[in-house]
């Protein structure tokens, strides 16, 4: 049988370190193998940076049953004594599993888990928690009282059971991120940033770009508006907000306030045509050569001798993500991985935040 993660290996050293990849294959393997979809979070400043590994779960999967809270499972168990987010996300995956649950399976369609790499990657598992669905409850009049509308409710809801209760400031927050969004606005992810208490819980949106930057003025007044209105603006040409009412997604961190720090993705116009966003990038100096030609031979590169071996990954590239913070340097990530064809094509990406 081939090994699963025989893929890590293969990274191009551009963009994982030949360094850090014995060390990725030892800690997934201390993890309960619960994802045929993995992936890494790689810097694209400097050659072999890494941030991250991400997992994706979906209630599909056979793999995901390897999450429920069984004395079976000694991995889960070894983790679950040690760190509470594992208990939280046992008991969310034996409710998104039962066959009863088919509202709640709607609503959140897939999860992710992060992994941040600090200098121990047991220590603390940094694991991220992400509930994907576009909030369907966005006419205007539904927005005056976001706690009156249950799709809002929802939100809190999940995010206490995967992490902690919101206090009343900062539900307060989450209710005007959704309040003043423009028409046209959709709130896609929630999240809890496990091993980041202190910046809160996470919320992805997709908005008009041409209304992204009078968005973040009203509601992150200490954002760097004005570097997200460039950065659209000069990439309009070569991402998927090119043309038309195309759409930006703004990844922040909602807290007591909203942090100032802003990830902005970046896609493609068309799938797989990566090669004018990626040389965009590197004139601009936010992206090395080395790092675009290793994402550009990443795609193509075989993962195994037979491509029809099940547990052989197919390599893919997910998206790029820009974080403006304040007047601070501009930094790119990469997000890249392995999905197994076992887990079809339309497996979401693993999207670390």
């Amino acid at each position: 049988m081939a090994d699963p993660l025989a893929w890590v290996a293969k990274v191009p050293s551009a963009l994982c370190s030949s360094r850090r990849k014995p060390e990725i294959r030892r800690f997934l393997q201390r993890l309960p193998a619960c994802s045929e979809d993995v992936g890494l979070e790689c810097g694209l400043e400097r050659p072999g940076t890494l941030y991250a590994v991400g997992m994706a779960v979906t209630p599909q999967a056979p793999a995901t049953r390897t999450l429920l809270p069984t004395g079976a499972n000694l991995q889960l168990h070894r983790l679950a004594l040690r760190f509470a987010c594992w208990r939280r996300l046992s008991a969310f995956i034996l409710l998104w599993l039962q066959r009863d649950q088919t509202a709640l399976r709607a609503r959140v369609p897939f999860l992710f888990l992060e992994f941040d790499r600090g200098r121990n990657w047991e220590a603390q598992p940094g694991v991220f928690l992400a509930l994907d669905w576009p909030l369907a409850e966005l006419e205007p009049a539904l927005r005056q009282n976001a706690f009156a509308v249950p799709g809002f409710q929802f939100i809190l809801r999940l995010l206490s059971l995967l992490g902690r209760r919101a206090t009343a400031e900062e539900a307060s927050q989450l209710a005007r991120v959704w309040q003043e969004l423009p028409e046209g606005g959709v709130w896609a992810h929630a999240g809890v940033l496990t091993s980041r208490p202190a910046a809160g819980h996470r919320v992805s949106l997709l908005l008009p770009a041409s209304a992204a930057p009078g968005y973040l003025q009203r509601v992150a007044p200490g954002a760097n508006t004005a570097a997200i209105a460039a950065l659209i603006e000069r990439y309009a040409r070569v991402t998927c907000f090119g043309s038309g009412a195309q759409r930006a997604q703004l990844d922040m961190d909602v807290a007591h306030t909203v942090s100032p720090r802003i990830g902005l993705t970046l896609l493609p116009p068309a799938a797989g045509d990566w090669l004018d966003l990626l040389a965009a990038l590197v004139r601009d100096g936010l992206c090395h050569q080395r790092c675009a030609e290793a994402a550009q031979h990443w795609v193509h590169q075989p993962l195994g001798d037979d491509p029809d071996d099940v547990h052989v990954g197919r390599p893919y590239l997910s998206h790029l993500k820009v974080v403006v913070h304040g007047n601070h340097p501009l930094t790119a990530k990469l997000y890249l991985g392995a999905r197994s064809p076992r887990s079809g094509q339309n497996s979401p990406d693993t999207s670390p935040a």
